[in-house]
Parts: structure tokens; C-alpha cells; sequence
């Protein structure tokens, strides 16, 4: 249940070609990790490489008003 170790395996999961198993490990530590704007940027490519686009955008909400100036948010919610 080590986090950095579960991110791994998202991460290694999107690369990998499989977005859903990355939106389990990433919405996991999501909801553990409420304000961890990397995890929800993480979560939110996930969805969008599943087009999955309303999903995203869920999720890159609340990432906006943790991080309201972080460009990272602002380019994958296309502002």
C-alpha cells in the first residue's frame, strides 16, 4: 500500500496502454490523497485517454482550486 509504489504502477500501467487499470491505482490514491494535485493530473489523463472527457474534467476541477495557477491544470483543462 505504498503510495509512491502504487503511482509507479499507474503510471507504468498509462505507458503500458492500459488507462483503466491507471484510473483504479490513481482514483485509489485520490480519494487517500484528496489534495495531491500530481495524482489528480495523473487520474484526469487517464480518463482522457479513455475519452473519457466529463471524467476528467471532475477531477481537474478540484485539482484548479488546490492549484489555481499551476499550468499544468490549466493546459489539460485547455485554459
Amino acid at each position: 500500500s505504498d503510495p509512491e509504489l502504487r503511482n509507479l504502477l499507474g503510471a507504468t500501467a498509462m505507458r503500458a496502454g492500459r488507462p483503466q487499470v491507471a484510473v483504479t491505482v490513481f482514483a485509489a490514491l485520490a480519494s487517500e490523497f484528496p489534495k495531491a494535485v500530481e495524482v489528480k493530473l495523473a487520474l484526469a489523463q487517464a480518463h482522457q485517454l479513455q475519452r473519457q472527457f466529463a471524467a476528467a474534467g471532475q477531477v481537474l476541477e478540484p485539482a484548479r482550486q488546490l492549484a489555481p495557477a499551476d499550468a499544468r491544470v490549466l493546459a489539460q483543462l485547455g485554459d
